[in-house]
C-alpha cells in the first residue's frame, strides 16, 4: 500500500484538488478500478492534463497490492495526499506587473506583454490556458504568439483556448494554426440568457498550474503593441485556482468544446 499511496501523491501533486475529488468519484462509482486503462482514466478526467505513465505506475502498484486495498483505504489515501499537497504548498506568492505602452521614466521595473506572453508560454510542459476577447494575427506580435503555441503543442503541452464568439477568433486561429501540428481545444461560451449582449471579456494566459498573466491586452497588434494595457503575472501555487475554475466551468456546461479541423 505504501507504494501505491506515493503514486496516489505523484498524481495528487500534478492534478490539483478538483480532479483529485473526480479521481476519488470514479473510484467510487466503479468507473476507475485496477484493470482500468491508463487512456480511459485520462478521458474521465478531462480537461486536466494527466500523463499516461503516471497513471500506469498507479495501476500497476494497485496490482500488486496484496491484499487489494478497500475502497475506503484508497479514498483517504487520496484525501490524504490532497491535503498534504495543500499543506506543503508554497504559501509565498510571486509577482510582476506587465505592460504594453510607451516607455515612461520610473517604470523600468514593469515587463512588456510580449516578452512575457512567449516566455510562460515557452516554459510551458503540459498545458497552456488561454483566454480572450479579441484575435488578430496581422502584426508579428501576436503571430510569434501564435507559434509559440504551436511549438509548445508539438512538444506534447495541451492548448486550450477559450476565446469570446465573435464569428471570427476561432476562423483566425483556425488559419493560422500550422497544419502539421495538433490542434488546441477550443472552448465557447454559451452566453447568458438574462443579457444577450453579454460576452467573454476576460484575457489570461495560465501555465501548467503554476503561473498566470491576468491582462487588459488583447491577443490583437493593438494589445500587444500600442495601447496602453496594464497586468498582473501571478507564479506560485495560487495560480493554479484559475485552472480550476474554467476546469469547472466546462465540467457544468458554461463552456462547450468547439470542433474545429486544420485547414
Amino acid at each position: 500500500m505504501e507504494g501505491l499511496s506515493r503514486r496516489i501523491a505523484e498524481l495528487a501533486d500534478e492534478c490539483g484538488a478538483d480532479i483529485m475529488e473526480r479521481f476519488a468519484e470514479n473510484l467510487r462509482s466503479g468507473a476507475i478500478s485496477q484493470n482500468s486503462d491508463p487512456i480511459e482514466i485520462m478521458h474521465l478526467l478531462r480537461p486536466a492534463v494527466v500523463q499516461p505513465v503516471r497513471l500506469s505506475a498507479l495501476l500497476t502498484e494497485w496490482r500488486n497490492c496484496s491484499p487489494p486495498p478497500s475502497l475506503e483505504a484508497l479514498n483517504m489515501a487520496v484525501k490524504t495526499a490532497v491535503f498534504m499537497k495543500e499543506l506543503c504548498s508554497p504559501r509565498t506568492v510571486e509577482t510582476d506587473f506587465v505592460w504594453t505602452g510607451p516607455s515612461a521614466g520610473g517604470s523600468e521595473r514593469l515587463v512588456s506583454t510580449i516578452p512575457v506572453i512567449r516566455s510562460m508560454i515557452d516554459e510551458a510542459q503540459r498545458q497552456i490556458l488561454v483566454v480572450g476577447y479579441n484575435l488578430t494575427v496581422e502584426a508579428t506580435s501576436t503571430k510569434t504568439i501564435i507559434g509559440a503555441l504551436a511549438r509548445a503543442s508539438k512538444r506534447g503541452c495541451r492548448i486550450t483556448v477559450a476565446f469570446h464568439d465573435n464569428s471570427s477568433n476561432y476562423r483566425i486561429l483556425s488559419k493560422a494554426w500550422p497544419s502539421d501540428v495538433p490542434a488546441p481545444r477550443m472552448l465557447i461560451w454559451c452566453g447568458n440568457p438574462d443579457s444577450p449582449n453579454a460576452s467573454l471579456h476576460a484575457k489570461l494566459v495560465s501555465v501548467d498550474r503554476n503561473q498566470v498573466l491576468v491582462t487588459s491586452a488583447n491577443l490583437t497588434r493593438h494589445g500587444m503593441e500600442h495601447n496602453i494595457e496594464f497586468g498582473v503575472r501571478i507564479r506560485g501555487a495560487k495560480a493554479a485556482q484559475v485552472e480550476d475554475h474554467f476546469s469547472l466551468l466546462e465540467r457544468k456546461g458554461f463552456l462547450m468544446p468547439l470542433k474545429i479541423k486544420n485547414p
